[in-house]
């Protein structure tokens, strides 16, 4: 497995081995997660892509509804309002 996931599966592959299917409460502030959403985004040459396949695993992981309540919380809080308004964007598309 890469540490620059190329494609869904290997997103899914590495989310699993950092440990964040685990991760029940404040994800986007784990520091595990922002090294995960890092490690998509340079494996990707699209930026574009690289946000669809992170907020494909998130659905998958928690479903839509979940993932939306999460993204809402995330924007209130400074650190994590930029990779959450990213991720919300690509879920209304």
């Amino acid at each position: 497995m890469s540490k620059k996931p190329k494609n869904q599966e290997e997103v899914f592959q590495l989310f699993s081995k950092m440990k964040l299917v685990h991760e029940k409460s404040n994800l986007f502030e784990n520091p595990q997660f922002l090294k995960w959403t890092g490690a998509v985004t340079k494996g990707y040459k699209d930026s574009l892509a690289a946000d669809m396949a992170i907020a494909l695993t998130l659905a998958g992981q928690r479903g839509d509804e979940a993932l939306a309540k999460m993204i809402v919380e995330a924007k209130k809080v400074s650190s994590t309002k930029n990779v959450a308004t990213r991720l919300d964007w690509r879920r209304l598309r």
